[in-house]
C-alpha cells in the first residue's frame, strides 16, 4: 500500500532560519516547485495559473435554473472528449461537472453517450468541434457527424473555434472572481481533464496557442463549451 502524506518546509523542524529565508523569497514556478511543493509546474506549461487547491472542487448538486452546455472534441483513434458545464448565475463562475474521454466510438455510440449522461438536464448548447459538419460519403450519401448526432437526437451549435481567443478565455476563466475564487471550477470526478490541463506546453511555433500534438482533447472541449462566455463574465 502506498500512502502519499504531503508536507512542505514547514513542517521540517531541522531547516535553519537562512534556509528557510531562502525558499520564502523564492517568486514564480521556482517558489511554487521547491517551497510550495507543487511540482505541476515546468518551463513552458500553457496554463501556469492552473492550481488543483484552487480549480479543483468536491461534486455537489446543481441548482437546476443555473444554465448548462456542453463542449464536444471529436475523435475516433484518439479520444473523443464531452465536458458538461453549468455556470452560476450570480457570480458567472463556470463550473465543469462530467466528462467522457473515450476512443474507437462511432459518431452514433458518442451520441447516445452524451444523451445518456444528460438524462434528466436541460442543456442549453452543445457546442462541438466544428469539423464535426464536414459531409463524408457514407452508404452513397453525403453525411456529417452532426447530421448522424442530430439523427440520434442531440442537435449541435458550433463552437468558436478561434484557438487563440480560446486560450485567452481559459487563461481568464482561471483567474480570480471578486470573491477570490476562480471563475472556472472543476468536479474532481473530472479526472481527464485534471490530469491533462497542467501537462499541456505551448506550441514551439505558434507559442501563444497549446501545442497540438500534446493531449489536447479535454482542454478543447473546454474552449469548446466557453464558447459564449465572454469577457463580462470575468
Amino acid at each position: 500500500v502506498t500512502r502519499f502524506i504531503p508536507s512542505t518546509y514547514r513542517d521540517n523542524p531541522y531547516l535553519n532560519k537562512e534556509y528557510v529565508q531562502y525558499l520564502e523569497g523564492l517568486t514564480g514556478d521556482l517558489g511554487r516547485a521547491w517551497r510550495d511543493g507543487d511540482w505541476d509546474v515546468y518551463e513552458g506549461q500553457a496554463f501556469p495559473l492552473w492550481r488543483d487547491d484552487l480549480h479543483v472542487c468536491q461534486p455537489f448538486d446543481i441548482p437546476s435554473h443555473w444554465p448548462r452546455m456542453i463542449g464536444i472534441d471529436w475523435g475516433y483513434a484518439a479520444p473523443f472528449a464531452a465536458l458538461w458545464g453549468a455556470k452560476d448565475p450570480d457570480t458567472g463562475r463556470v463550473f465543469i461537472y462530467r466528462e467522457i474521454y473515450q476512443n474507437n466510438l462511432t459518431d452514433a455510440q458518442q451520441a447516445r453517450a452524451v444523451k445518456a449522461n444528460s438524462e434528466g438536464e436541460t442543456v442549453r448548447f452543445r457546442y462541438a468541434d466544428p469539423s464535426m459538419w464536414i459531409n463524408r460519403t457514407v452508404m452513397e450519401y453525403a453525411v456529417s457527424t452532426a447530421d448522424i448526432y442530430a439523427q440520434e437526437g442531440v442537435p449541435l451549435t458550433k463552437a468558436d473555434n478561434d484557438r487563440l481567443g480560446g486560450k485567452r478565455k481559459v487563461d481568464r476563466m482561471l483567474g480570480l472572481l471578486p470573491d477570490g475564487k476562480p471563475a472556472l471550477q472543476v468536479f474532481s470526478t473530472c479526472t481527464k481533464l485534471r490530469e491533462t490541463m497542467p501537462a499541456l506546453p505551448y506550441d514551439k511555433f505558434r507559442v501563444e496557442d497549446v501545442d497540438t500534438h500534446a493531449e489536447d482533447h479535454a482542454y478543447d472541449a473546454l474552449r469548446y463549451l466557453l464558447s459564449e462566455i465572454g469577457r463580462a463574465h470575468v
